[in-house]
């Protein structure tokens, strides 16, 4: 009878360590009122993908505790920013931003920041005030797979679509693409 209880304590335990694994890695997430993207990175880490579903209403901050995590649209979800800052801005590192529509933002749609590294990709990017992405003292690594599409507009005309700043004896202060 003992050698059956501990047979039984074995397999109580044994789904438990595994369903830690199991949670690990790839997280969902439908945006509402009371669910944003801010909210749900709190609890990723590094190596782990968030699928993001709906429209999300916020101005996004990844800051420099945020390593390795990548935000995935799916190519069906929109982040919304609004005029009071950068729709997303990044200083953490390795940071993946994927497959969303991303609008509003100011000055930027997107800002990576501070020494911040990220992969833009596959995103469509519109009606920032400013700047669709901006590179400010940061490292980029700006793909097209399938396509970033950068929509300029804003209401002086003035729209850059990216533009990256670097601060060094050896760069030129400003760079334009």
């Amino acid at each position: 009878m003992k050698g059956f209880t501990l047979a039984v304590g074995v397999a109580i335990l044994w789904p438990g360590a595994s369903m830690g694994e199991a949670d690990s890695g790839t997280h969902t997430l439908t945006c509402g009122p009371e669910r944003t993207i801010g909210q749900a990175i709190k609890t990723l880490k590094a190596g782990d993908t968030l699928l993001v579903n709906g429209t999300c209403n916020e101005n996004l901050v990844i800051g420099e505790e945020f390593h390795g995590i990548t935000l995935d649209g799916q190519g069906r979800a929109a982040i919304n920013g609004d005029s009071n800052a950068n729709a997303i801005s990044v200083t953490g590192n390795g940071i993946t931003i994927r497959g969303f529509v991303i609008t509003g933002g100011a000055p930027q749609a997107i800002a990576i920041t501070d020494g911040g590294t990220a992969v833009i990709d596959g995103n469509t990017i519109q009606f920032a005030a400013r700047n669709g992405i901006t590179v400010f003292r940061g490292r980029p690594e700006i793909m097209s797979r399938p396509r970033t599409s950068i929509v300029c507009s804003s209401p002086t005309g003035a729209a850059e679509p990216i533009s990256i700043f670097t601060f060094s004896a050896v760069c030129s202060p400003t760079m334009r693409l």
